[in-house]
């Protein structure tokens, strides 16, 4: 229905004759002035003329208007700019073979004087064949009053452009989007920039998406500021700015000039401007972000403001990058939960900053990972879990930089499968080291790496007596351990070149102490917890209060997992209670021993136990009917296990061939 103009007749002749003595020095303004229509017919435009070159294409809210309505578009149009303002939300529906190319730009900003905000604007591309939607550039949000547009564009058959000038989403304004969906593609020649903000308190929630299957942005050029989130050099506090790609979206970046890189940027601001929590995640089946040719992806800029800015990969997504990623001071790049991660050229993690790779993620690729810090206050941190290292990858800490098993957060612990090589280094004066860190936690459990081919080298000292490389053990919260845990910190085919030099335990109650007698290849690398803590601190240290508080389940003849192995027996055998034990339990087996120089069959039974339990008495004793026993077995040997554990041979007093049947036991009691 043609909607009355709010214009009248004399308005309308002003208009047009300053147009005609103007000529192309201005563009005209057309207001679409309908409801639901085509863009086609003249009745639906203000002034009764369809727009065309040198135009510039509004739709306002207009108190005559339905706030939401959708345009029909078909043919090839050319206009000045397309612009769309508070309130009004526009569907344009492209027909097969059509295009539309906007001379200047698609905008969504405030130019009347008003606020703006929330609109919209969805560009759906044909069900079959092909539309061509070109603007040179594309603006929302350009002012700090410009909040809540949202750019769609949509539909497997819509191919969009952007050409000749950079592009932003939320210049200056908050919670502005562009999407792109259901299979469009948006190619660009220039920059994007995401809340490229000039107001101290605007540039909020900004967002670029790119989702569904087939949907792309694909960037080329060689442009220094490509593609930037939040940057613009002002005193502004720009947060939560963002690039998702998700459910099967691909974005491509292509640095095509080799000796101007194009950069990648989040966080970018100078000192004192702060750019915290904008971030660049990729996830869900398919989903990538490609970096190809000579491109920088650059988180944040190294200053103390710029700070919590990160890229993550999850959720079946991937990164492919050819050019190189530096995570700058205080800044994070997170390889998620099935996330994969493809380099070829370096990632630098500078200090205060976290490179971290989920216990199911993958870091592929032949990428070199340089971990360096200034200060031992912020250590760059690689948090790995898993064996999601390929074997091409190279991990170098440099000084004052940290390698932890396990990733932050974690409340069991951690295995690193290693088949890549890792390099730790100190500086040349003993001062500043690389450490690696595991976690002890709760029922004998330790982060540990276990070597599938790999090698962990440790430089040696500059000069003996001082520090290169360091081992750091860590506590889980709440966990205290308890006289005979042993916890191991390497295993499978142990590759290390030199030693640390330095071996940081954390401080234990009472008089209990950390035994590293086995902590080298002959003692699978255990670390050990001796001393008169006894079996109460033992208790304390494998059942919270209340579990303690239940007899059947930290009392001293508790069973918590229900294998008939009560808490006592766990704790003379050094065992786990938490673990199903049935398997670790004494052994018995018929032997032939010497005794008194003659060699016969003898009924043995065999267990291993923690080398210095001084509150435990261990008692065989042997029968023949089940019921009478009595202490008539001998202990025939006790064999150092060098891991901080004993093996007691103990044989019956008569020989098998002396006795119709016998029967073996172990009894131990606490005082």
């Amino acid at each position: 229905m043609k909607i009355p103009t709010r214009k009248c007749q004399s308005v309308a002749i002003a208009l047009s004759l300053l147009t005609l003595f103007a000529g192309s020095l201005s563009a005209n303004v057309v207001l679409w002035d309908a409801d639901d229509g085509d863009w086609n017919v003249a009745e639906n435009w203000e002034f009764d003329a369809v727009p065309g070159e040198g135009d510039d294409v509004r739709f306002e809210s207009i108190p005559e208007q339905s706030d939401t309505i959708t345009v029909d578009f078909s043919g090839s149009h050319n206009i000045e700019r397309m612009r769309y303002s508070t309130g009004k939300h526009v569907t344009m529906n492209m027909a097969d073979g059509s295009s539309l190319d906007i001379n200047s730009r698609i905008d969504a900003s405030n130019y009347s004087g008003s606020v703006i905000g929330p609109a919209g604007l969805t560009i759906i591309g044909p069900e079959t064949g092909s539309a061509t939607f070109v603007s040179r550039s594309f603006s929302s949000g350009r002012n700090e009053s410009d909040v809540s547009t949202e750019t769609v564009f949509s539909g497997p058959n819509l191919s969009v452009k952007f050409e000749t000038s950079f592009s932003t989403v939320g210049r200056a304004g908050d919670n502005n989007s562009l999407i792109v969906e259901n299979g469009a593609v948006l190619q660009s020649t220039e920059s994007i920039w995401l809340s490229d903000a000039r107001h101290a308190t605007y540039g909020q929630n900004n967002a670029m998406i790119v989702r569904g299957a087939g949907s792309a942005l694909e960037q080329t050029g060689s442009s220094a500021t490509f593609f930037i989130i939040a940057s613009r050099p002002a005193e502004a506090h720009l947060s939560g700015n963002h690039l998702l790609v998700e459910d099967g979206g691909r974005v491509t970046i292509t640095g095509d000039d080799p000796e101007t890189e194009a950069r990648i940027g989040i966080g970018l601001g100078g000192s004192g401007e702060w750019r915290t929590d904008n971030y660049i995640r990729v996830t869900g089946g398919e989903s990538s972000l490609e970096l190809l040719g000579n491109t920088h992806l650059q988180i944040g800029r190294g200053q103390s403001t710029q700070r919590d800015n990160y890229v993550m990969v999850d959720n079946g997504g991937t990164i492919t990058s050819e050019g190189l990623i530096s995570v700058r001071r205080g800044n994070n790049l997170i390889i998620g939960e099935d996330g994969t991660l493809h380099g070829t050229d370096e990632i630098n993690v500078e200090r205060a900053s976290t490179f971290s790779l989920n216990e199911t993620g993958q870091l592929t690729g032949s990428v070199v990972v340089n971990l360096e810090s200034n200060t031992a206050e912020e250590p760059a941190r690689f948090e790995a879990a898993g064996r999601g290292i390929a074997s091409g990858v190279e991990v170098n800490l440099d000084p004052n930089s940290v390698l932890v098993v396990g990733v932050s957060d974690a409340t069991e612990a951690s295995v690193l499968t290693l088949d890549s090589t890792v390099n730790m280094a100190g500086d040349s004066l003993g001062e500043d080291t690389s450490q690696l860190e595991l976690t002890i936690f709760g029922n004998n459990a330790m982060d540990s790496i276990d070597f599938d081919g790999g090698t962990l080298n440790l430089a040696p000292p500059p000069l003996p007596g001082l520090d290169a490389v360091e081992l750091v053990v860590l506590l889980g919260e709440g966990y205290q351990p308890g006289t005979g845990d042993t916890f191991q910190a390497f295993t499978g085919n142990v590759n290390i070149t030199n030693e640390f030099t330095a071996i940081l335990l954390p401080e234990l109650e009472g008089d209990l102490e950390w035994d590293l007698s086995a902590f080298n290849s002959a003692g699978d690398w255990t670390l050990s917890v001796v001393g008169e803590g006894g079996f109460d601190d033992w208790l304390a240290g494998h059942f919270t209060e209340d579990e303690r508080g239940d007899e059947e389940v930290g009392g001293p003849l508790g069973d918590p997992v229900g294998d008939g192995v009560r808490n006592l027996m766990v704790y003379a055998l050094g065992l786990d209670p938490w673990v199903t034990n049935t398997a670790n339990l004494p052994a018995t087996e018929v032997r032939a021993l010497e005794v008194d120089v003659e060699v016969n069959d003898y009924l043995t039974l065999s267990f291993d136990r923690p080398a210095e339990l001084g509150d435990v008495t261990y008692r065989v004793t042997g029968a023949d009917d089940l019921e009478s026993w009595a202490e008539e077995p001998v202990r025939h040997s006790v064999a150092d296990n060098g891991d901080g554990t004993v093996t007691e041979l103990w044989r019956d007093s008569v020989a098998i061939d002396e006795a119709a049947g016998r029967f073996l036991r172990l009894e131990v009691s606490h005082p």
